[in-house]
């Protein structure tokens, strides 16, 4: 906190300015945001335990359902009964983004990478504690799925994106110094 002082007729203002850079705290943000998409996926699936297995409520009839389902492949219904290689793979893929996370100081990528963990840490969680991943968002002409399955599409879908754009500004840049040379 920096302050300044200034007298105007006859009367003393301090002027308080707080020195908050968001970009600063980056690290921080990211660590919210991951805590938050843990907590809805932890919360949600601990309100679909409640239910008996199977249990299907329509939301809006054929379109959107809660239904209860084991998942024991990955994501959206995929390799089912390949419980240990996932667990496995999923403690790879989360060593290697917690890495990036702190390799990388973006708040954008870091932002990114904190959603990937975010979902990464869910289903692995579900994993070690049930042997399979809990699912419940029916949209019926998709795969059952979860919180933490939106989380994992979305924050490789973005990195991949976000990568792909800093590819092209840096090749368009390299471009542009060759072409002056």
């Amino acid at each position: 906190m920096i302050g300044d002082r200034y007298i105007i007729n006859g009367v003393i203002y301090w002027e308080l300015r707080m020195r908050y850079d968001l970009r600063k705290h980056n690290f921080y943000v990211a660590i919210f945001i991951c805590l938050l998409i843990l907590l809805l996926d932890r919360i949600s699936k601990n309100m679909i335990l409640k239910l008996n297995e199977g249990t299907s409520i329509p939301i809006i009839k054929n379109i959107f359902h809660i239904t209860f389902i084991y998942n024991t492949g990955a994501g959206f219904g995929v390799f089912q009964n390949a419980s240990i290689f996932l667990t496995i793979f999923s403690v790879v893929i989360l060593i290697g983004a917690i890495y990036y996370f702190f390799k990388t100081k973006g708040m954008t990528l870091r932002i990114m990478i904190s959603v990937l963990i975010a979902g990464i840490v869910g289903n692995l969680t579900d994993r070690m504690l049930y042997g399979k991943v809990i699912d419940f968002v029916d949209l019926r002409i998709w795969p059952v799925f979860n919180i933490a399955d939106v989380a994992i599409t979305l924050g490789i879908l973005s990195i991949i994106v976000y990568l792909w754009i800093n590819d092209k500004k840096t090749n368009s840049k390299g471009r542009k110094n060759l072409s002056s040379s």
